[in-house]
C-alpha cells in the first residue's frame, strides 16, 4: 500500500524537489519512506523500518512523547 504526500506545487514547476512516498506492509504494518526526485521520479533517499523506528524513538524519548508499541 502507497500512501503519497500531496504538494502545492504552485510556482514549483521550474524547480527541482523531492517528495515523501510511504510504504506500508499490510501484512507486517511495518512503515518505509521513499524519497522522490520529482523531475527524474528516482528514488533519492529511502529509510526503512527499523531505521525509521529508531528515529520515532529517539524523538520520542528526548521529548517525553510515547507513541507505545510503534
Amino acid at each position: 500500500m502507497y500512501a503519497q504526500t500531496s504538494v502545492d506545487n504552485k510556482g514549483l514547476e521550474n524547480h527541482n524537489y523531492t517528495y515523501p512516498q510511504f510504504f506500508i506492509d499490510e501484512k507486517t504494518g511495518h512503515i518505509e519512506v521513499y524519497f522522490i526526485d520529482k523531475k527524474s521520479g528516482r528514488v533519492v533517499c529511502h529509510i526503512p523500518s527499523a531505521e525509521l523506528k529508531a528515529i520515532i524513538n529517539s524523538y520520542c524519548c528526548s521529548d517525553g512523547i510515547n507513541f507505545g508499541q510503534y
